[in-house]
């Protein structure tokens, strides 16, 4: 069955070290859930956020995958990064 999930994180940089993905905890901090030198996009932001929960089941490429991830996985402005002069945040 579908589920709500409330991502309850945030995408981090505190210059000039890693990007990183937090994930706010039941006491109100985050934890760092995933760091990587490149800017994490909106769709792999909640798919760490899914690891890390441990709600990511689906199998690749199936229905309920699909139907809980949908067809997009960036936001409009992170479709066109080929077309950008610099991906320095």
């Amino acid at each position: 069955a579908p589920f709500i999930v409330n991502y309850s994180g945030a995408l981090f940089r505190e210059y000039p070290g890693p990007w990183q993905v937090m994930l706010k905890q039941d006491s109100g901090e985050y934890a760092c859930i995933a760091e990587g030198p490149k800017r994490y996009n909106l769709g792999d932001v909640k798919e760490e956020m899914l690891a890390a929960m441990g709600l990511n089941t689906e199998e690749e490429g199936s229905t309920m995958q699909f139907l809980r991830r949908g067809y997009k996985t960036a936001t409009w402005w992170e479709e066109s990064t080929e077309k950008a002069k610099s991906d320095n945040w």
